[in-house]
């Protein structure tokens, strides 16, 4: 139980910030939206030729950069699409889980068991 206490009161650094203003400042990503946005242009890349690369169409990937359904929510991912953008954007071990754990980020509380 202590386990688990300390990561809902201190999530882990590669989750990054709970506040997007705080997240900004420190260099840190506080949603998959940003993340993908700080690798596509890192890598030089339009959001076609990531969708390109990834195999998903410019419209999923317009949704996660833009985090939104275009119905006024944010954007449901799925574990595939975030592996197949890690994949398209060859980032390092490392990045892709803080990746992974931008998009997914109930299960850094999953990782204290």
């Amino acid at each position: 139980m202590e386990r688990i206490a300390q990561a809902l009161t201190d999530p882990p650094e590669i989750h990054g910030e709970r506040n997007k203003k705080t997240a900004e400042k420190s260099g840190k990503f506080y949603n998959f939206s940003d993340a993908v946005k700080h690798y596509i242009k890192l890598r030089g890349l339009s959001q076609k030729e990531l969708a390109e690369q990834s195999g998903l169409s410019e419209t999923t990937i317009s949704r996660i950069v833009r985090n939104s359904n275009d119905k006024g929510s944010t954007f449901a991912l799925t574990a595939n699409m975030v592996a197949t953008i890690i994949l398209a954007l060859k980032v390092t071990l490392e990045e892709g889980q803080e990746l992974f754990f931008c998009a997914f980020p109930e299960i850094i509380f999953w990782a204290a068991f």
